[in-house]
């Protein structure tokens, strides 16, 4: 039996600019992307998926779950696996990291639908 190993995915971490909104107070923002390691990839069944009508396609959720030690913000990300771009929705959720046995201790849901690039 061999070892549990995540996969590499592309993220590309949504940076605000506080200190220059524009005349609508919107904020410029800018991506920082990085390549994070170890990244276990789970889809969502469609019964915990919350029912929602979408009149471009249907939603595809996944659940990733985060190697220990991973002290990014993940809201707003877009994250690169399997040749998608896919939509963090909500914020990270975790565990103590000394009490979780395994490689991972938080996880975050992201989104796409199908027939959307993004």
């Amino acid at each position: 039996m061999g070892h549990i190993k995540g996969q590499t995915v592309t993220v590309f971490f949504y940076l605000p600019d506080y200190s220059n909104k524009d005349k609508f107070g919107y904020l410029p923002s800018t991506y920082e992307q990085k390549d994070i390691p170890n990244v276990l990839i789970t889809p969502v069944s469609s019964e915990q998926v919350n029912d929602s009508m979408n009149i471009l396609g249907t939603k595809e959720v996944y659940q990733l779950a985060l190697p220990k030690g991973d002290n990014n913000r993940w809201n707003n990300a877009i994250v690169f696996f399997n040749n998608r771009f896919w939509h963090v929705t909500g914020a990270d959720m975790g565990g103590q990291e000394d009490l979780i046995p395994l490689d991972w201790n938080k996880k975050v849901t992201v989104e796409n639908y199908y027939g959307q690039g993004f």
